[in-house]
């Protein structure tokens, strides 16, 4: 088994709705994004996955407005860089969201860990567990 870790970051705005809070109103984050795979697969090359690809998961949501596809402010606000996600874009959700395309990226993967942070001392960890 070869387990390979790496991180990356993007900044990326977002609200989440339904929320009477303040983070019901649009706000950003320098987020962080840790990706770790164990697999015991490894490629012609030595890699499980060129990194580079982990690294085009994670930029697509860089410099982005994330919203949910239910939010109203997707057709009040069309903004050019708008990111419509399938559920409100909270740090839980981005590590599910980001976990399932590594996953599906690296389907020979035995167990998928991604954590995101949204600052210095809030994080999400989403698993996936090819064992079960």
């Amino acid at each position: 088994m070869v387990l390979i870790e790496t991180s990356r970051w993007f900044e990326a705005a977002h609200r989440q709705i339904g929320d009477p809070g303040k983070c019901g109103y649009p706000h950003g984050h320098n987020w962080k994004v840790d990706i770790k795979i164990d697999c015991s697969v490894i490629d012609s090359i030595g890699y499980v996955v060129d990194f580079k690809q982990l690294y085009d998961i994670v930029d697509q949501y860089d410099h982005k407005m994330l919203l949910c596809k239910n939010d109203a402010w997707c057709e009040k606000y069309p903004f050019p860089n708008l990111m419509e996600l399938p559920c409100n874009p909270t740090c839980e959700m981005l590590a599910t969201l980001i976990k399932d395309q590594v996953v599906e990226l690296v389907s020979h993967a035995r167990h998928v860990i991604v954590v995101v942070w949204e600052n210095d001392h809030s994080k999400a960890t989403a698993y996936f567990n090819g064992d079960e």
